[in-house]
């Protein structure tokens, strides 16, 4: 890989590990781009025409079905990189993340920061870098707190409940923290990305029976994906 621009070689890691991902609920491959003198490196994949859920979610009145629907297809999607062989992180889980397909189903895509779990089996050279680690907000507390700390299976699930909380609430993780110092200043002391009691049914006006279990469920189970010892946060398994 010696003499390679660096445009070559991060598409050479995205393709190595995004390459044998196939599922509904993650965007699908199609191939990629390189220009002649490999200055121009791009990765090819299908046009989501709904576009991005952020952007979806700030610019239509959705439903809480619906938005729980979104939640299956993301934790689909992110139990799909977990179980594969070996396991990958995302590394950047957010509803900027995810796409929405003609179907209005969730895709997890952007996979620049994805890396293997254990070590990358791929060529020297291809190591995902250490410069970026994600987006704050969305990073568990050890990701922050620790330099020397990478993302695993465990910073995604703390993601994921971000993600997750976001989509049903509205609400960004940390919503009162006015920059990266304050963001630091909570995460040192330990608090909460959000207020647990707005996933309580009551909060959602129209949510029917099923809706309200569903709802129960994600009450219970986000703080444990909260929890700041990464050890004690559940598998995505156990969030299907």
């Amino acid at each position: 890989m010696f003499g390679l621009t660096q445009a070559y070689q991060r598409l050479a890691r995205q393709l190595k590990v995004w390459e044998g991902l196939r599922h509904p609920n993650v965007l699908e491959l199609l191939g990629y781009y390189l220009s002649p003198n490999y200055d121009v490196a791009q990765l090819i994949s299908p046009y989501k025409i709904n576009g991005g859920l952020r952007k979806y979610l700030a610019q239509n009145p959705v439903g809480i079905a619906q938005r729980l629907g979104f939640t299956k297809g993301i934790t689909a999607g992110l139990a799909c990189l977990h179980n594969f062989d070996p396991a990958i992180c995302h590394a950047d889980l957010k509803p900027a993340n995810v796409l929405l397909d003609l179907h209005m189903n969730a895709v997890l895509c952007d996979f620049g920061l994805a890396s293997f779990v254990g070590g990358s089996p791929t060529s020297p050279g291809l190591a995902t870098t250490t410069a970026v680690k994600g987006t704050p907000r969305y990073m568990s507390p050890e990701l922050h707190l620790d330099d020397d700390c990478t993302h695993s299976l465990e910073s995604d699930v703390w993601a994921w409940a971000c993600t997750v909380f976001h989509v049903l609430t509205g609400s960004i993780p940390y919503p009162n923290a006015l920059g990266q110092r304050q963001l630091c200043m909570a995460i040192v002391h330990e608090q909460p990305p959000g207020d647990i009691n707005l996933l309580l049914p009551s909060s959602f006006e129209g949510a029917d029976s099923e809706s309200a279990l569903a709802l129960r469920f994600f009450h219970s189970v986000i703080p444990r994906c909260w929890d700041f010892d990464p050890q004690r946060r559940p598998s995505i398994s156990n969030l299907l």
